[in-house]
């Protein structure tokens, strides 16, 4: 008796695991241009210590914290190797609401 569940991958979603990992190389291909690293305990997440900026990777979308002018970089030679939409500012992250003052962001309500 096998004590977990095995689940079988049909070919479409193979298919779909497999382009998001390349993807993902990709991405983490692209970021080391600029300097970033992930880091070892999560390959989702990429700093840039020169640049002071901060990058978590979640499926397809890209929340950046850091200087604006460091930020405006960063998404610039994104804009050059993906198709890329820019949403604005954060509201919320991981459901909680963000809420941005002159030099902090505070995480609440």
């Amino acid at each position: 008796m096998i004590p977990y569940p095995v689940i079988g991958l049909d070919g479409k979603i193979l298919r779909l695991c497999q382009a998001l990992n390349s993807s993902s190389i990709k991405l983490a291909t692209v970021l080391a241009e600029l300097g970033f690293i992930s880091l070892p305990f999560d390959n989702c997440l990429f700093i840039n210590v020169t640049l002071y900026v901060i990058q978590v990777v979640y499926i397809d979308d890209i929340t950046i914290v850091g200087p604006r002018p460091q930020i405006d970089i960063l998404i610039t030679h994104l804009k050059s190797h993906f198709k890329t939409t820019v949403k604005g500012g954060l509201k919320y992250i991981l459901g909680i609401e963000v809420n941005e003052t002159e030099h902090v962001l505070e995480l609440g309500p």
